[in-house]
């Protein structure tokens, strides 16, 4: 509860009482249950991505234009164009970890990221679009290896040890949609 009032003061701190503010506190919402139940059950609910997916394309055209298309930025509130920016994110992002994945299954023969990580991916793209989505992926990489080193560090696990890579693309999505344009520029 605490860590959801806190993003949604975040949230009001840097949107105000507009649009943006209600839509990515809905993501925040999705983002919140999906860190909490893969860190504790190691699992990505698909009643929570699939549903994160689908209110990230509807509610796109009231997301900021900072994140969907920066170069549409009008005086309108209601941007339709943000539905091809969605989409692009969508698949872009949700398809790069497909890639990723499937690669690490081929040439490593295991697993290397599960399913619910590539979903929660284009949730992330529909909220964000693609250019923020793999910022989300490069912080949560980063996050990952520095507390994966700590803890297994800390607990002697061994490096086969699974992380719960969801909770860190949750992170990391949560610090995009605070300062990822700051940190694009």
């Amino acid at each position: 509860e605490i860590v959801t009032v806190l993003s949604f003061y975040l949230l009001f701190v840097k949107y105000g009482f507009v649009p943006p503010l209600v839509i990515n506190a809905i993501f925040f919402s999705f983002l919140i249950i999906l860190i909490f139940v893969d860190l504790f059950d190691r699992v990505l609910p698909n009643s929570v991505t699939f549903l994160g997916i689908i209110a990230g394309w509807l509610f796109s055209p009231l997301q900021s234009s900072i994140f969907l298309n920066e170069i549409c930025m009008n005086l309108s509130f209601f941007n339709w164009t943000h539905y091809i920016w969605s989409s692009l994110g969508i698949l872009i992002s949700g398809g790069f970890l497909w890639a990723v994945a499937t690669l690490h299954l081929k040439f490593k023969k295991g697993e290397g990221l599960g399913v619910g990580d590539i979903k929660m991916m284009s949730m992330v793209g529909a909220f964000l679009g693609w250019q923020y989505a793999f910022l989300t992926i490069f912080l949560a990489s980063l996050l990952g290896v520095f507390i994966g080193v700590l803890f297994i560090a800390t607990y002697h696990k061994g490096k086969a040890y699974e992380l719960p890579f969801g909770s860190f693309l949750g992170v990391g999505a949560m610090i995009t949609t605070l300062i990822g344009p700051k940190l694009f520029s």
